[in-house]
Formats: C-alpha cells, structure tokens, sequence
C-alpha cells in the first residue's frame, strides 16, 4: 500500500500513511484483532521525506511591511484577531485555535499553555 504512494514521490504523504496504518495495527494488537503491527515492522523501509525550511522575515523593514499588511487585511472577525495576536505571542496557529480561556492569566500577562498540549 505504501510503494505506490512512495513511487508516485508524495515521501510526505506515505509517511503519513504509515503512521495511521501503525495506529489502525496497534489498535488492533490491543483490541486482539491482530497479532502483530506490520507497520512498526517496517521503520526505515520508506525514503525520508526532505526537510524543507519554511520562509521567515528577519529584516526588520520586512516586518514592518507584513505587520502593516496585517493591520489593513479585511477578513472574518476570527481571523484579523488571530493574525493580529500571533505576532506578540509566536505560537503556532493551531495552539492559538485551541486556546481555552482558563489558560489566560490576565493579571499578570501569561497564557500557559499546557505540556499536554
């Protein structure tokens, strides 16, 4: 299942094949609908993905550039808030979705976001 996706050069992708195929096997070795987890069996099998590096903006003028951009973007309420609050808080946008408001101190200035976040 897993050589098609990996020939086809989605290397990402088969990797996350295989990572669900290993949770559906696990499942089933606890659950005793299988013996074993051919999944696990096969670490190392498929070629790695590349690392690729996301863009980022170190030139302060650049910074200023997308900050502004940030302040003029015309959008839904949610998203002018979360791209307005992601600058002071640099998490990534997921943690900012799953924000719950007991994590806010707002006495002292904290959001403390759990380790099992």
């Amino acid at each position: 299942m897993l050589r098609p996706v990996e020939a086809s050069g989605k290397l990402e992708t088969a990797s996350k094949v295989k990572t669900v195929l290993s949770l559906i096997f696990r499942y089933g070795v606890a659950s005793g609908q299988a013996e074993s987890n051919p999944a696990r069996d096969s670490r190392g099998a498929l070629t790695p993905a590349p690392v690729t590096h996301r863009a980022s903006i170190t030139d302060p003028v650049k910074v200023g550039k997308l900050l502004s951009a940030i302040r003029s973007y015309d959008g839904t309420p949610a998203v002018i808030y979360a791209l307005r609050i992601l600058p002071y808080v640099f998490v990534r946008p997921g943690e900012l979705r799953r924000a719950e408001w007991e994590e806010f101190d707002f006495k002292d200035g904290l959001w403390r976001i759990p380790a099992k976040k």
